[in-house]
């Protein structure tokens, strides 16, 4: 069970940051967001200088690759959204839940389908040889 202190303190869930990740997910799925792999995370930036990322981890129960962590931060590197994983304890982060979580989950599986896995994208260049 997750756990957060923020999301005991925390206010109704804004509907903006729902919004907020179905339009990214519509751009992403468009291929106008373009996401890289960088060590633990996927990171895009968006106009206006905004960063978003996915801090991936592995479930303990499949050994699955997925977020733990999802942040949205402007140009000055204010947190517009931060959001853990169900499943996931946190104490600073409120847990994602309802339509944000699905929205959530629906952009991550199309920013980790798009990414691929390396050793196939290798595979595939040999075959193209």
């Amino acid at each position: 069970m997750s756990t957060s202190l923020a999301g005991i303190f925390a206010f109704p869930e804004d509907p903006r940051k729902t919004e907020f990740v179905l339009n990214l997910l519509l751009k992403t799925k468009e291929g106008k967001v373009r996401w890289m792999r960088k060590g633990n995370a996927y990171t895009a930036t968006i106009p206006d200088g905004i960063s978003v990322n996915f801090v991936l981890g592995t479930s303990i129960v499949d050994l699955a690759l997925n977020w733990q962590l999802f942040t949205v931060r402007d140009k000055a590197d204010n947190e517009l959204i931060q959001l853990s994983s169900p499943g996931l304890m946190s104490f600073i982060s409120p847990t994602a839940t309802g339509s944000l979580l699905e929205a959530t989950n629906q952009l991550f599986a199309a920013v980790s389908g798009l990414s691929g896995d390396a050793l196939g994208k290798a595979i595939e260049s040999l075959k193209q040889l």
